[in-house]
């Protein structure tokens, strides 16, 4: 048609082709419509692809060779538009027309080759033409003479045809690999490479003749590794070092066929000094070793081994040893997965004899200088499989428990045991021990006596890596017998009730948390009865302890416990804790088993010449005088032994509680055991309620916090979760109800358990036991709740029988008002339930809220009612009876924020309904927003809701927190940023004096958690208002604005320059704030200006560290160490290679 033609010639140069004359430039854009509209013809069937040849056929064949280009080029464009509406009849044609023109002018070349590409994505390609074309390509053009696009264009015509002609291209065998090889030959462009090394692996990978060309092929690739390319600023393309380096690896390890070429260039290139070529080098050998046999790598063993040797023995890098280490590893894995024949040598043997023979007399070496790297390597190379392992291990335990016999320094002991535990961790990779090889079961007697050993010892750090290896020698299932996994529960049982250092017994703690799972029996019997025990009396747990380590088969670890406990002094100790513990024990000698009748719990100490034997010097001459009057007085040295023990129980009791209360959490890891658990760690807080035992704020909240750890270990379980709701929640809201109603007869349990140090801790364990309950489980609980709050329904806690009725927003005096606080455990139980729990009476709950929060004079009850309702209206399902409730809060609020009694109750509420409506994107959130802004020119609240903004922004750990189910949406943060802080930007200018701190404390908080690439985008407008706030008087302004700039300092350093001197002198008047944490916060910005670019912070190096000099004997440990940090890197300031 007229249209299509002449659309086709304008493009192809003017009207004028046919008379040869150079017709009118046209821009791209122009050829691309024109182009466009041809193919736009083609598809709707206005012309044909036959047309369109036909229309160009004069610049086809015009005699200057820019006009033939310019018309292929237009055929080319329309075909990559319309290539799968060809014929196959038409691609026939077509790719002989193109192959015929690879003979023509270099200048066609592009254009023939963006044609070729064309047809090359043709579904309708005749047999043959795909070898046809590739034939006439790697005869007629010359690849590396092109232009980088172009060249690019030829590895896509490759690729197009390896996808969809594979069997074609096969055909040609080898001849296809080679010319290849030619076409790839020379490359340089990174572009260019990702696309060639693909086809080199598709090559390998999908069955290629490579023939005689194998080496050919690797040269043309290797000539590469290892890659240095560091990729231009601002490169559009994005093509990192990394990515070349992934694609060439993948080509290097893809066969096999290769390792003769590759094994001595890695080899080569470990033996370099450039790290990244070693690094490079290491990973390749790494990834080479998963396509490798025994076969590929028998030559090249001992020349590895020596390479992987010296990186380790010698290494100048970590990363590097971490690279030679994981490449040994993969070493022994290849040789161990090669199936042999009877004839074959085994290669893993003779590499791992020679690993031994290099490294084993390492560990025998008196200074003990090269026994880590020596282990090691002993440890890479018995990772690679069970076989390597055993051999591995047999040769070297028996060696390692003849050099901890040995070595007596407890230093050295510590290193042979964490050699040892390595092994140990090693076991655990593969399945259970095969009784008739493993190397463990062989020397298990003397391994565990090692291990014990190293737990009798006064090191603290040695005791630790024993009960490391303690622990995987029990997770090795079958290695330890019965009597032998009682050992070790009596042993960390000791650790757990003895020890002082809290680092050791907490090591016990995770240790028996651990192994509990596999042995709940030992544990049970030997360490969950100790720890109950041990709550009731700490003196008796103590010395029942020292009574046990009497009758045990080995002294040292009774000892050491007393010593521990000051029941016996060390050697050559004085003092006057030495003159207590000698006293002690000396009075139970003295007065003999006549007088011992005297003394409560004297059984202890029948047999007291065992204890007698380990006193040595050290006993100072008013002791000994003290002990010899008493000889004279015996019922005397019996009244004072007892006030001596008494008062080491007054001391002890609480810390030996704490402890025994940790340790029955840890263990709770299963099933069997928090049965045991929870029912005692319940009945030590029911113990208060009875008034059994004196008990403070502390007892009640570490029961709770170990409460809470059972909960957080067992809700992965359904029934034993379950199970914990059931008993532990229902015991604690019947403990605080009852502590409620006698509160006025002034018992230690109301003093006790409704002080908000324990109702916090209590809502912290019931919140936690109801989180994870499904909302089936959810539903039958949280009937019985509501009822208890709000119709005094005490059926479901047990042993209901109370004084009187239990009505919590019922107006009234004492108890009612005591009543009230125990909202907040109703908070931690509606709050944390899933979103499509219902919750029974729900109107009726939260208009009694509601009245609470805006009515209670206790700021406690009032906060943990506004929590309560704010969570409860933040999973509220949108709607009528949600719009209601807001109008009525909204009212409530206001009614409150003029009353002076409760502001600051109505305050509170605010915040939090704030903060709910917030996280769901509800539209009411802008009018409580200006709200806020509003209260912040309050001369009385402001303060206060400067403060609340922390609130609004911060993430919710208890009932707006995602753990509780609350409806949170995206970037709530952002959204409340852009929204609020123009209007306090405004309102700080605009504000009076006296309230401006108010606005800067709420901007700092709100740029305290925002987002950081959000914040820095809108740093260069609000720096100077942060700057300003440095000069606030108020702390936590500072404080916060300080923990905004200092990440700020890093990330924006072009907007941080232009205010370096402002910073500089802010920063140094705030070291000498009053506050440490500002002194700290102030240090570590100051380190971070010193990251700024040398230029702008060189001139004042001087000035900063002269006032760095003050900070240095700052009476704050921590201060002192964030000086000589910030002081240390202005000192480097300037330096060369910094």
């Amino acid at each position: 048609p007229p249209s299509c033609r002449f659309q086709i010639m304008m493009a192809a140069g003017g009207a004028d082709i046919d008379a040869g004359a150079p017709g009118s430039q046209l821009q791209p854009w122009e050829q691309e419509n024109a182009a466009r509209e041809a193919a736009e013809g083609v598809k709707a069937g206005t012309c044909t692809i036959l047309d369109v040849v036909e229309t160009l056929g004069s610049p086809l064949e015009n005699a200057d060779p820019r006009m033939r280009a310019r018309g292929l080029q237009m055929l080319s464009e329309v075909l990559l538009q319309c290539y799968s509406l060809l014929q196959e009849k038409e691609v026939t044609h077509l790719a002989l027309f193109f192959e015929n023109r690879l003979k023509d002018h270099h200048a066609v070349i592009p254009s023939v080759l963006q044609g070729l590409r064309a047809l090359s994505m043709c579904t309708a390609l005749a047999p043959g033409l795909a070898v046809s074309v590739l034939k006439a390509i790697f005869q007629e053009v010359h690849v590396q003479s092109l232009l980088q696009m172009d060249r690019h264009t030829v590895y896509s015509i490759i690729t197009n045809f390896m996808n969809s002609r594979e069997a074609e291209l096969k055909s040609l065998g080898a001849d296809f690999t080679f010319g290849f090889i030619q076409v790839m030959d020379g490359e340089k462009d990174p572009r260019n490479l990702l696309v060639a090394f693909q086809i080199v692996r598709d090559i390998i990978i999908k069955g290629y003749a490579l023939g005689p060309f194998v080496e050919e092929l690797f040269e043309v690739t290797s000539c590469y590794f290892p890659i240095d390319f560091i990729p231009p600023a601002n490169d559009p393309h994005g093509i990192q070092r990394e990515d070349l380096i992934a694609s060439l690896r993948a080509v290097l390890t893809s066969t096999p066929a290769f390792a003769e070429f590759l094994l001595p260039l890695l080899i080569e290139k470990m033996d370099s000094d450039v790290q990244s070529a070693k690094v490079d080098s290491l990973q390749t050998l790494n990834a080479a070793c998963m396509v490798y046999g025994q076969k590929e790598l028998k030559d090249f063993l001992p020349s590895l081994w020596s390479s992987l040797r010296r990186e380790v023995f010698q290494t100048a890098s970590e990363r590097i040893e971490t690279e030679g280490l994981s490449a040994l590893r993969a070493l022994s894995t290849c040789l161990s997965r090669s199936v042999l024949s009877s004839d074959d040598e085994d290669l893993l043997d003779s590499f791992l004899r020679g690993i031994l023979k290099d490294c084993r007399h390492h560990l025998c070496e008196p200074d003990m200088k090269l026994v880590w790297p020596s282990a090691k390597l002993l440890q890479a190379a018995a990772g690679g499989s069970l076989r390597a392992c055993y051999q591995i291990t047999s040769n070297v335990f028996p060696l390692l428990v003849e050099q901890y016999s040995k070595h007596l320094q407890s230093s050295q002991r510590r290193t042979i045991l964490e050699v040892l535990l390595g092994f140990l961790e090693l076991r655990q990779k593969w399945g259970p021990e095969e009784e008739d090889k493993s190397p463990l079961l062989c020397f298990k007697d003397a391994l565990c006596s090692m291990v014990f050993s190293a737990l009798a010892e006064p090191n603290v750090q040695l005791q630790l890596v024993g009960i490391r290896a303690l622990t995987f020698l029990g997770l090795l299932q079958g290695l330890l017998d019965l009597p032998d996994m009682d050992k070790l529960v009596d042993s960390l049982a000791q650790f757990i009730l003895y020890e002082e250092d809290s680092q050791t017994s907490l090591a016990a703690m995770e240790a028996a948390g651990t192994l509990t799972p596999f042995y709940p029996e030992a544990f049970s019997r030997c360490l969950v009865r100790k720890l109950s025990k041990g709550l009731q009396s700490g003196i008796a747990c103590l010395l029942g302890g020292f009574s046990r380590g009497r009758r045990g088969s080995s002294s040292a670890l009774p000892y050491q416990a007393c010593v521990k406990k000051g029941l016996v002094s060390p050697p050559l100790s004085t003092g006057a804790n030495c003159a207590v513990a000698f006293t002690c024990i000396s009075l139970a000698s003295l007065c003999g088993l006549k007088h011992m009748k005297y003394i409560k719990g004297a059984d202890w100490f029948l047999d007291y010449g065992y204890c007698c034997s380990h006193l040595c010097s050290g006993w100072d001459y008013g002791g000994t005088l003290l002990v010899c009057s008493f000889k004279q007085m015996p019922c005397l040295a019996a009244v004072f032994f007892v006030l001596l023990v008494s008062e080491l129980q007054e001391d002890s009791t609480p810390f030996q509680q704490d402890r025994c209360l940790q340790a029955l959490a840890a263990v709770s890891t299963h099933p069997s055991i928090m049965k045991e658990t929870v029912p005692i760690l319940l009945q030590h807080l029911q113990k208060v309620q009875k008034g059994s035992m004196e008990a403070g704020v502390h007892s009640v909240v570490s029961v709770c916090q170990s409460l809470k750890q059972v909960a957080l270990q067992c809700h992965q379980n359904v029934q034993n979760y379950w199970y914990f709701h059931q008993a532990v929640v229902p015991c604690l809201m019947g403990l605080a109800v009852q502590a409620s109603m006698q509160e006025n007869t002034h018992t230690m349990l109301s003093k006790v358990l409704l002080t908000e140090e324990a109702l916090s801790a209590m809502v912290l364990v019931i919140s936690t036991a109801c989180m994870y309950l499904s909302p089936e489980l959810a539903a039958q609980s949280v009937s019985k709740v509501v009822a208890l709050f709000l119709d005094g329904e005490l059926s479901f806690i047990p042993g209901n029988s109370f004084p009187s009725t239990f009505q919590p927003f019922q107006d009234g005096q004492c108890p009612v008002q005591t009543q009230k606080k125990l909202v907040a455990l109703l908070m931690a139980f509606v709050c944390s339930l899933p979103r499509n729990v219902p919750i029974p009476q729900q109107d009726r709950l939260l208009r009694d809220l509601l009245a609470l929060s805006c009515s209670s004079d206790c700021l406690f009850t009032a906060t943990a009612a506004a929590k309560c309702f704010a969570g409860l209206v933040n999973k509220h399902p949108a709607g009528p009876q949600l719009d209601e409730l807001l109008r009525t809060a909204m009212d409530k609020l206001e009614q409150g924020l003029n009353e002076a009694p409760h502001r600051s109750q109505a305050l509170t509420l605010l915040l939090w309904v704030s903060k709910a409506l917030l996280l769901r994107y509800h539209p009411l959130t802008t009018h409580l927003t200006d709200k806020l802004l509003v209260l912040l020119g309050d001369t009385v609240l402001g303060p206060a809701v400067g403060d609340g903004f922390a609130l609004l922004m911060a993430d919710s750990p208890d009932v707006l927190g995602k753990s509780c189910h609350a409806e949170m949406r995206l970037m709530f943060r952002q959204r409340f940023f852009t929204e609020c802080v123009p209007q306090l930007v405004q309102g700080f200018h605009t504000a009076a004096p006296g309230v401006k701190a108010n606005y800067l404390k709420g901007l700092s908080h709100i740029l305290n958690h925002l987002p950081k690439p959000v914040l820095v985008t809108e740093l260069p407008t609000l720096l100077p208002l942060l700057l300003e706030a440095l000069s606030c008087a108020d702390h936590v302004v500072q404080l916060s604005t300080l923990h905004c700039l200092q990440p700020l300092l890093l990330d924006a350093p072009l907007v941080v320059s232009l205010h370096i001197d402002t910073l500089v002198s802010k920063f140094l008047n705030l070291t000498d704030s009053p506050a440490m944490a500002i002194r700290i916060a102030a240090l570590q910005c100051l380190h971070a200006l010193a990251s700024l670019p040398t230029p702008v912070v060189i001139p004042y190096k001087p000035r900063v560290i002269r006032a760095l000099a003050k900070p240095l004997d700052d009476k704050k440990r921590l201060v002192r160490k964030e000086a000589v940090t910030a002081r240390g890197e202005w000192f480097l300031l300037g330096t060369p290679g910094r």
